[in-house]
């Protein structure tokens, strides 16, 4: 079964969000260019501008998923009894975000 057109635009925004951490990873964001992650990805600057605009907006959607994970572990944590319970949930829970 083939996937669908939206199944492959969000295949396509996932792997222009895996590349853009891995270039601002191994680069450094102010050195990394929106045609640098597409050349990366072997498509065209125009591909990677249709789902983000500009760097910062990439940036924005890879820590979107941070800020999410982190919030919900902070919502968790406000109903366990007993602050060193409390600490050693948020220590040992993983909010990182792929």
């Amino acid at each position: 079964m083939s996937p669908t057109c939206a199944e492959q635009a969000e295949q396509t925004r996932k792997s222009v969000l895996e590349t853009a951490r891995r270039l601002f990873t191994e680069h450094g964001f102010d050195a990394t260019s929106l045609q640098q992650i597409a050349d990366a990805m072997g498509v065209t600057k125009a591909n990677v501008y249709y789902y983000f605009r500009t760097k910062i907006e990439t940036l924005e959607a890879l820590l979107d998923g941070s800020v999410t994970g982190l919030t919900a572990a902070l919502d968790e944590a406000e109903s366990i009894k007993g602050k060193n319970a409390r600490r050693e949930f948020l220590v040992e829970h993983d909010t990182a975000v792929v």
